[in-house]
């Protein structure tokens, strides 16, 4: 046992120094190797050790970082919270403003159509188009046309509304409609007012038969004068011309026109409207229509009374002034009664478009001759009708005026005055053959009392002319020597008006010149005034009638006196 132990020890022991030889030799022949393995374990150490420091200060930025943004998200979670509470006092404040806003809202009222003050055709529909709004709710709007009762239109609480009513026009002139909004807390809006003028634009054949309604038809129409010339009239129309005339201007005491138109417009007493047989569809303005009215007038005055043929006819200057007077006057009183029956609103402008009623300011002959219509006329037939009603506007072309008298005194007329015609005495044989006549006509009462305010003041003239019966006057030329002569006969209602005329007359040629009357006692008691331009004036009142002549000669002119008295 004791050996068997021993042997183990031994062999235990053998094994150690095995062992330890084996590591000796181990560790020595591996010893570079080691040590270098050693060298790297080191520098990796090193490494780690670096690593380790950086991983350290990157974790610590990482803390950094979190707690940065840990901060920052607590402080956008605080201002998130703001931002919600922000809204809350929002949505707070609005419901409030709007509790309060549909406590005191009111309803807002606006006019689509038409426009304020629109001027509309009485024949064509209008729409009055309005919208309303409100938040609250619209109970309801209300709608006065005129004097009419309001219209009540439901809406049934919406916000806002747009509707469309007819406006109901009747009649011509101004309408006005008020609208007002209800809303649902019963709260009205401001009143809101449009007025718009109705028209009640006619056609042109409703002016028409308006004219001829007021004019009246003739039972038949007047059978149209004979238009052949006499005798007398082809001396008239023959001695239309420019020396003609001039010489009737000279032997007045007129002043001559500065053209020889001019001087062919002696004798035209009136410018009548021209005719107007086309009938438009619309009349567009106050002036478009007064001229179609007169243009219809005139065409009436054509086809039922014959105007023209009638002015054409006469041989008188003075007779065409009546006819004249006659034709402007009809026409005035017809415009003015045609404007009288139109609506009110409308008068106005038409009234506008007249021509005043007044004498002319140019007191020259030929413009008192054309403006004699307009001026005189329109009263002669307004007093009339206002004696004999309307319908004397068809008698008066039954048997019209026939001198500026009855025009300048309408009593005359309607007393069938009638001026007495006066024959051309035959001097011939007192003048002798070189004498040849070249007008014959009447001056009449209208540029007989032109003439005399040549040198006389107007009232004076007037009341000189007052009792005017009727006149010719005949003018006489010597083609040798160029002399003219002047025989103007006048006849007087009475003795006393023949004795003014010649009284006024004298006051005339003592004005005109200053030359002293001579009084002539054979053949017959008369007045001459010899003028400084060698020519003689002579004048003889006997009864009711007057003689004027002016001739180159006072010779020529006594016996020339006498001739016309012994005939």
């Amino acid at each position: 046992m004791k050996s068997t132990s021993q042997a183990g020890t031994v062999l235990v022991l053998v094994m150690i120094v095995i062992v330890l030889a084996s590591l000796f030799w181990f560790l020595y022949s591996d010893y570079d190797e080691v040590r270098e393995q050693a060298e790297t374990a080191n520098s990796r150490a090193t490494r780690v050790a670096a690593m380790e420091q950086e991983a350290g200060q990157l974790r610590a930025a990482t803390n950094q970082f979190q707690a940065t943004r840990t901060a920052l998200e607590t402080e956008l979670s605080t201002l998130e919270q703001e931002a919600v509470n922000d809204q809350l006092k929002i949505q707070e404040l609005e419901t409030r403003v709007a509790a309060e806003t549909a406590v005191t809202s009111i309803p807002e009222v606006i006019i689509a159509s038409p426009i304020n003050g629109a001027v509309v055709q009485l024949s064509t529909p209008v729409t009055l188009t309005v919208a309303a709004f409100d938040p609250n709710g619209l109970q309801a709007i209300n709608i006065v046309f005129d004097n009419n009762p309001p219209l009540e239109i439901p809406i049934g609480g919406d916000s806002g509304v747009i509707i469309e009513e007819p406006w109901p026009l009747s009649e011509a002139g101004a309408h006005t409609a008020v609208i007002t909004a209800v809303n649902t807390a019963n709260i009205s809006s401001e009143a809101v007012p449009i007025t718009i003028t109705a028209e009640n634009k006619r056609t042109g054949q409703q002016i028409k038969d308006e004219v001829a309604n007021i004019m009246g038809v003739l039972p038949a129409q007047t059978p149209p004068p004979d238009t052949t010339p006499t005798a007398q009239q082809t001396s008239n129309i023959a001695g239309k011309s420019e020396r003609n005339t001039t010489i009737i201007l000279q032997m007045f005491d007129f002043p001559t026109p500065p053209s020889s138109d001019d001087a062919l417009d002696w004798g035209v007493y009136c410018l009548l409207a021209p005719q107007q047989p086309t009938v438009p569809d619309a009349v567009e303005s106050p002036a478009d229509e007064i001229a179609f009215v007169r243009g219809q007038i005139r065409e009436w005055q054509e086809t039922q009374f014959q105007v023209s043929q009638r002015l054409r006819a006469t041989p008188s200057d003075d007779t065409r002034a009546a006819i004249c007077a006659t034709a402007v006057g009809h026409e005035r009183w017809v415009l003015e009664e045609y404007i009288r029956q139109a609506p009110t609103d409308r008068q106005a402008a038409l009234f506008a478009q007249l021509p005043p009623l007044t004498e002319p300011a140019d007191r020259e002959p030929l413009s008192m001759q054309q403006s004699f219509g307009e001026s005189y006329g329109p009263a002669f037939i307004n007093t009339l009708v206002t004696t004999n009603g309307p319908t004397v506007l068809l008698d008066v072309w039954q048997t019209p005026p026939q001198s500026s008298y009855q025009i300048l005194y309408p009593h005359e007329y309607r007393e069938s005055f009638q001026p007495e015609p006066i024959a051309r005495p035959d001097l011939t044989s007192t003048l002798g053959d070189d004498w040849v006549p070249t007008t014959t006509n009447v001056l009449g009462a209208f540029m007989l009392r032109r003439y005399l305010e040549n040198h006389i003041e107007p009232t004076l003239a007037g009341t000189a002319v007052s009792g005017w019966y009727g006149d010719q006057y005949t003018i006489y030329r010597n083609e040798e020597n160029g002399q003219t002569f002047l025989i103007f006969q006048l006849n007087w209602a009475l003795e006393k008006d023949a004795q003014e005329f010649a009284t006024t007359y004298e006051q005339y040629i003592t004005s005109q010149d200053g030359g002293k009357p001579v009084k002539i006692t054979s053949p017959a008691p008369s007045i001459c005034w010899q003028h400084t331009s060698g020519d003689t004036t002579c004048l003889i009142s006997s009864k009711t009638r007057t003689i004027i002549i002016k001739a180159p000669e006072a010779n020529l002119a006594i016996d020339s006196l006498a001739a016309v008295i012994e005939n």
